[in-house]
């Protein structure tokens, strides 16, 4: 009893702000804003403004939120360990790691094209099409990768290979989808893996050879689909563990309302070839889930 009356005169002392501040700020207040983290746009180009969707938030909140865009996804998982990054926007892969090791939660999922999955595939030069006819015939060339950690640009064509005990000559990691696409133009590989989307109404391009149309016009007739993938989820946008319930409520609604908007269509449209966002959830990605088991058990 007595330890009560110390915390009643405690709080008509301090006061529900000043108890507030000794636990920390309060989270989307000025000195603790939302922190958003979202990816460099797909084709590498200049990282967006996305001033306009900060100023949205804050009108419509009254809560205050802070935009990064990384380099890099390196730091993300001490982010979201010391609860720096609350919201973020992640590939697929990605989320399946900060899932089982820091609790993060998907709420959203890119829709694209008017699809929520993408696929893998691999691309070769016209060139090489009398030698290179099938998959197998990949055996003793050489392949050109984006990065290690890419569900579309190497652990799915990896394992693509791997069951089918085919041997690549050599291997290289180009570091992002459109070195890869521009390697196979030029001929500085046999093959390559990007990224595949059907192609649009008018027969446009929206899989990975869209990257490098503008430099070089012919590169739908000059590069040639060898093999599509099964289906990848998109990209979610997670929250943190423990991240406020009612704030994230909060948030998804209003962030729903700014990509209704013209400037917010723009923006995600612009950047990432977005078209909105779907509800979504852990399940969704369970597929995958059990398919990096195998990968990495092998």
């Amino acid at each position: 009893m007595k330890y009560i009356g110390y915390l009643n005169i405690l709080i008509l002392l301090l006061g529900c702000n000043k108890i507030t501040s000794l636990f920390g700020p309060k989270i989307g207040g000025e000195d603790n804003p939302i922190s958003i983290f979202f990816p460099r746009p797909i084709s590498g180009d200049m990282a967006p403004d996305f001033s306009p969707l900060v100023k949205y938030l804050e009108q419509q909140t009254g809560l205050y939120f802070k935009i990064t865009i990384p380099k890099s996804m390196t730091g993300m998982d001490d982010g979201f360990y010391n609860k720096i990054i609350d919201i973020a926007l992640v590939p697929p892969l990605k989320y399946l790691d900060l899932s089982k090791d820091y609790g993060v939660t998907a709420k959203l999922k890119i829709l694209r094209y008017n699809k929520d999955y993408y696929q893998s595939m691999f691309i070769i030069n016209k060139e090489f099409e009398d030698e290179i006819k099938d998959l197998s015939d990949l055996k003793g060339k050489t392949i050109a990768f984006t990065h290690h950690d890419s569900a579309s640009g190497y652990i799915i064509p990896h394992e693509i290979l791997y069951i089918r005990k085919i041997v690549p000559k050599d291997i290289l990691f180009a570091f992002s989808h459109k070195n890869v696409v521009n390697l196979v133009y030029k001929k500085e590989v046999e093959a390559g893996v990007t990224f595949y989307q059907d192609p649009g109404p008018g027969g446009e391009l929206r899989d990975g050879r869209f990257l490098i149309k503008d430099k070089y016009p012919d590169v739908a007739d000059q590069i040639k689909v060898l093999y599509v993938s099964g289906k990848i989820p998109n990209d979610p946008l997670v929250f943190r563990k423990e991240f406020p319930e009612k704030i994230g409520e909060e948030f998804l609604s209003t962030f729903s309302s700014f990509l209704e908007t013209p400037e917010g269509k723009n923006i995600f449209s612009t950047a990432y070839n977005v078209e909105g966002f779907l509800p979504t959830d852990d399940i969704e990605y369970d597929d995958l889930r059990m398919l990096m088991k195998e990968y990495f058990k092998d």
